[in-house]
């Protein structure tokens, strides 16, 4: 007798077990369901083919759930997919607007924030730095020295500056900080004075003592600025300033500086003009022996006629064409007019010609003295090459070669404007130099003032001592040049004996202040390499 269907319907708490055991477990009510349709379909196969419903109702939950479950799985996968690239886009992002080795921010960032802060309209200040002599404890103790400098200073800067201070590191040894918001210029100026104060005592880095020096330049960014280098090309600018002022460690940008700036640009484009369409010739001061009053020989100088402007002085262009290079143009220009003209003097004059840091430390220096004394026909022991305190603090290997090439030539050394800077006496007496000229600001008042002449008389002791044959500058009056003479110092040289003169006028400035010019040229002193 066959099942009624009635009888073996399926029991209703089993249909709604299966759906949400579906709904909740999809993968296993999936093999749920199929076993149990395996089931009735064996054991009752007139309830699934009466009433279909029942099989849709015990499927359909775990089809849905197996469904939803694959689609919740796919957006887990999606949203770590989509984590991961904002993740990685975050650390793109931070790669590209900070510094790899402190962790400030660079450049790109620096300018961007200054880009936003010039939006607001707001004048907000800025700090330009960078390390005094870096390069020297680079070159010294090498690079990975030189990046602890770098981190120390980095982690001082953080600790010094104020809350809110945004600091980047623009490349090499150039930091930069800005001060959004709310800070203002004098709150700049009280973080400069804080960094200084917080570095004016040696640090231990690598176990070795080193003196952090930084200069600053302060400028402020302004609405009207068309790029956000404006305000950094004025603190560059400030920072110059500060450089060439060794009283100041920070200046604070004004418009006399870009009046300055503007003219140095003019200035470096008719230096070229200059000596292209020579615009500039020499003048000669004699030196005389401060005993006996005879003529020692003269200083080339220097000078420069414009077209346009008439004459510029020195300490016009001579900054300049230092600060662009120029400076080794117009010091071979010198030397080659200085030793063309000293062939006329009578052979016992020497000429002495002022040689500029940069130029001497050319590797190609010595050949080049060389070669115009070999043009010029000047014999080596006529020429003097005067030298700066300031050419002895830089590379003291290759000052030292150079200083001892050109005496073993003849050639003598002088060391020029002595007493004007900070050279020691120890590292004066461990050179080999062959005379020393007295700055002018201590022999132009040695008549005076008693602290100049006992300066002086100790310089002259020292030389002395190390035999080397003194000169002294700016003498202009008859106590003075009495006074030096009484100091025991070898030469003088001042506006008491001449001017600057032209080199026609030497001769005739012989004939009249020293009779030893006539004298027969065999008895004078040879020449020669």
């Amino acid at each position: 007798m066959p099942h009624s269907v009635k009888s073996k319907q399926l029991p209703i708490l089993w249909l709604l077990a299966g759906a949400l055991f579906g709904l909740l477990f999809p993968i296993g009510a999936f093999l749920f369901d199929t076993y149990v349709l395996a089931t009735a379909s064996s054991s009752y196969p007139e309830l699934v083919k009466s009433n279909p419903l029942h099989f849709i109702i015990l499927l359909a939950p775990a089809v849905l759930g197996a469904t939803f479950w694959f689609i919740g799985l796919f957006q887990n996968r999606l949203h770590s997919t989509i984590a991961d690239l904002r993740n990685s886009e975050r650390e793109q992002w931070r790669l590209a607007h900070h510094d790899a080795l402190t962790g400030l921010g660079n450049r790109l960032k620096m300018l961007s924030d200054i880009r936003a802060a010039r939006a607001q309209g707001v004048g907000q200040p800025i700090i330009l730095m960078d390390l005094n002599k870096f390069k020297a404890l680079n070159d010294s103790y090498g690079h990975e020295f030189g990046d602890s400098v770098l981190c120390y200073f980095s982690h001082t800067l953080r600790n010094t500056m104020p809350t809110g201070t945004e600091l980047y590191r623009l490349g090499g040894d150039e930091f930069l900080a800005f001060f959004p918001g709310r800070f203002s210029l004098e709150d700049a100026k009280v973080a400069a004075d804080d960094l200084i104060r917080e570095l004016e005592e040696p640090v231990s880095i690598q176990n070795k003592a080193v003196q952090i020096e930084i200069s600053l330049g302060l400028s402020v960014v302004e609405a009207k600025d068309h790029q956000s280098s404006e305000a950094i090309m004025r603190a560059d600018m400030a920072l110059y300033k500060a450089k060439s002022d060794p009283r100041k460690v920070y200046r604070v940008y004004d418009e006399e500086m870009m009046r300055e700036t503007n003219e140095s640009l003019r200035l470096r484009k008719s230096i070229e003009q200059g000596l292209f369409r020579r615009e500039f010739h020499i003048e000669l001061q004699p030196v005389h022996f401060s005993q006996s009053r005879r003529l020692k020989g003269c200083e080339a100088l220097i000078r420069w006629d414009h077209p346009d402007l008439g004459p510029i002085p020195p300490s016009s262009f001579i900054p300049v064409a230092e600060e662009t290079g120029q400076i080794i143009g117009l010091d071979s220009f010198v030397l080659r007019e200085a030793c063309a003209a000293a062939m006329d003097w009578p052979d016992y004059m020497s000429v002495s010609v002022n040689i500029s840091v940069l130029h001497f430390l050319r590797k190609d220096f010595f050949e080049e003295v060389l070669d115009v004394l070999m043009v010029t026909q000047l014999p080596p022991q006529r020429l003097i090459i005067e030298i700066t305190e300031t050419t002895l603090i830089k590379d003291s290997t290759t000052i030292n070669e150079t200083i001892e090439r050109l005496r073993k030539k003849g050639v003598q050394i002088s060391l020029d404007d002595f007493g004007e800077g900070f050279t020691s006496v120890k590292h004066l007496l461990s050179l080999g130099l062959d005379e020393l000229k007295i700055d002018m600001s201590l022999g132009r008042h040695v008549a005076e003032s008693p602290q100049n002449r006992d300066i002086v008389s100790g310089i002259i002791r020292i030389c002395k001592a190390k035999g080397l044959s003194t000169v002294i500058e700016g003498i202009e009056t008859n106590s003075g040049l009495v006074a030096a003479e009484k100091l025991g110092v070898d030469c003088v040289q001042g506006y008491l004996f001449s001017k600057p003169m032209k080199p026609d006028q030497i001769l005739e400035y012989c004939w009249t202040h020293d009779q030893d010019a006539t004298e027969d040229k065999s008895a004078q002193h040879p020449g020669g390499f």
